[in-house]
């Protein structure tokens, strides 16, 4: 995995705020880093990170779960959010098809839409997402533990 720099995060187009709060802190752990966010609220932020520091076998993983976690999230019992049911499906199969960080972002995509129609959902949403970076977190931690290699164990 590539050390974690301002270059870095200027090279894959981090937002300024983001490079703003990353250069004021001493610890550059990714998943100190990442648990800060947590705590910080910064979720999007986080949902965005995760996949840029993930092999690509491990971005398929992120991608599948972010995809699932957001289609239960959907289906909770409401009318306003079965009409995005089909979206969510949609979703859940593009993760598993692509290999692109963008399948966790329509997921995630996909459940902003149906938060945005329920505010009252706001905590089941707020918990969805953390649900999904905690699980980029485990990942990230069994990258490092292996070195970046790639191994057979899924986490799901």
């Amino acid at each position: 995995m590539a050390k974690l720099t301002k270059k870095w995060l200027e090279n894959q187009k981090a937002c300024r705020d983001a490079i703003t709060a990353f250069q004021a802190e001493k610890n550059h752990d990714d998943i100190y880093l990442l648990n800060k966010m947590i705590k910080t609220n910064h979720l999007d932020w986080a949902s965005w990170f995760i996949p840029r520091r993930l092999n690509r076998i491990n971005r398929v993983r992120y991608a599948v779960y972010a995809a699932k976690a957001a289609e239960e999230y959907i289906k909770k019992p409401s009318k306003e959010t079965r009409s995005a049911e089909s979206a969510a499906e949609s979703a859940a199969e593009s993760a598993a098809e692509s290999a692109a960080e963008s399948a966790a972002w329509s997921a995630w995509s996909t459940a902003w839409s149906a938060r945005s129609a329920e505010f009252a959902w706001d905590t089941a949403f707020k918990e969805m997402q953390i649900k999904i970076i905690r699980y980029g977190i485990r990942i990230l931690k069994k990258e490092d533990k292996n070195d970046g290699r790639k191994t057979d164990s899924l986490l799901f």
